[in-house]
């Protein structure tokens, strides 16, 4: 495959099947985001024929720049984790295997989707977000509280180094995670604290160098 030749040409369905989960045809606008390029506008100002102003292409506008992990965040003792908490874990256990081939890329990104879902299963609101940082964003503009590893319980949520992926934790010190399999298309990846280190290297982890752990308020 003509890699650079799929993305000059803006054949960024082709381009989306040779890059990897890390890799992006074009900022924004990437394998993450490859929805809007079925809006025909984008194509003539984005595409190779355009002329490519500055600005995010139609529809993308709303995203939020990547924050460090050093950003604004709330201070002093974590909440209790009550009621909420409870009902996160009962309905992640619940969604154990739950198939996410019907989100994102066919289940391949379904992350925050699915824990949306487990969300809206728990009877509470869902970030409506398929987007990681956006959830962080979300958190720190106060629908969470930040907890340590110390503190956390099962049902808080963690967002994975680089704001890469997120699950939910399923135990004390949140030492086991259940979130998205993108290779099985389902809800059950059953990892350890740290997503198994599967984002210990990510490219981008000068967004968020560190694990957040965020106590959902209702």
């Amino acid at each position: 495959v003509d890699l650079l030749g799929a993305i000059q040409q803006g054949d960024f369905a082709t381009a989306d099947q040779v890059l990897s989960d890390w890799q992006f045809t074009s900022l924004p606008g990437g394998r993450e985001q490859s929805a809007i390029w079925s809006n025909p506008e984008n194509h003539q100002i984005y595409g190779p024929n355009g002329n490519a102003p500055q600005g995010a292409p139609i529809s993308a506008s709303g995203f939020n720049p990547c924050v460090t992990a050093s950003g604004s965040v709330a201070t002093g003792p974590a909440p209790e984790a009550g009621e909420i908490n409870a009902s996160i874990y009962q309905a992640a256990r619940q969604m154990h295997g739950f198939d996410t081939s019907s989100g994102p890329e066919g289940g391949n990104q379904a992350c925050a989707w699915s824990v949306d879902h487990v969300l809206a299963k728990a009877g509470i609101e869902p970030m409506r977000s398929e987007w990681v940082p956006t959830w962080s964003d979300n958190f720190k503009a106060g629908k969470g509280a930040r907890v340590s590893y110390e503190d956390a319980q099962p049902g808080d949520i963690i967002i994975s180094k680089a704001q890469a992926h997120i699950g939910v934790c399923m135990t004390k010190g949140c030492t086991q995670i259940l979130s998205n399999s993108s290779s099985r298309g389902s809800f059950s990846w059953t990892s350890d604290g740290q997503f198994d280190g599967r984002y210990d290297s990510h490219p981008y982890l000068h967004t968020a160098p560190n694990e957040e752990i965020w106590r959902v308020k209702k």
